[in-house]
């Protein structure tokens, strides 16, 4: 439950940096992860907003990264997807995808990563070591976050198509 009055409790400035209009801060286990365009993932104690770690590559993140079991997943336009440490932003793993890279943010379900990126495919990787699980072609890029319910991935792609996806193989149900 939350009620008025609301106060400002804290506010950190990213001295050089520009966040997409598509990110969102994710807050989990008391850490606030931001994710900018010039290629850095910060995590921010959630109660004081005070830096803990910040995370670089060279491609943009465009929206936001995603959290479960202690990992955070982010892909970068640079055409990777990386797995980094929640705790020290230490990096854990990193998945080459594709030319073109990614532009939309991973969801995570279980023990997988999923990511559909803006050449148009749509991939499942392992969230402890970034290994590749399957990988589908869709016919148009994807620019959206994905979504999963009853073992079944749904994504969106450019061409105004939704897609159905059998999560633990990829295999297109409709």
């Amino acid at each position: 439950h939350v009620s008025a009055p609301f106060r400002l409790v804290w506010v950190r400035h990213f001295q050089g940096e520009r966040l997409g209009t598509a990110m969102e801060p994710i807050v989990a286990d008391g850490r606030c992860f931001v994710a900018t365009h010039n290629g850095n993932v910060y995590a921010l104690a959630a109660q004081t907003g005070e830096p803990l770690w910040r995370f670089h590559t060279r491609g943009a993140f465009l929206q936001s990264p995603a959290f479960a079991a202690n990992r955070v997943a982010v892909a970068g336009t640079d055409g990777h997807l990386y797995g980094l440490d929640a705790v020290t932003g230490r990096l854990r793993w990193t998945f080459a995808g594709e030319r073109g890279g990614f532009s939309a943010s991973p969801m995570i379900v279980g023990n997988t990563v999923f990511v559909g990126s803006r050449a148009g495919t749509f991939f499942a990787v392992a969230l402890k070591d970034g290994r590749l699980r399957w990988r589908r072609p869709l016919e148009a890029a994807v620019r959206q976050t994905a979504a999963f319910a009853d073992g079944r991935v749904f994504v969106t792609t450019e061409d105004l198509r939704v897609h159905c996806l059998q999560g633990s193989d990829g295999r297109p149900i409709w």
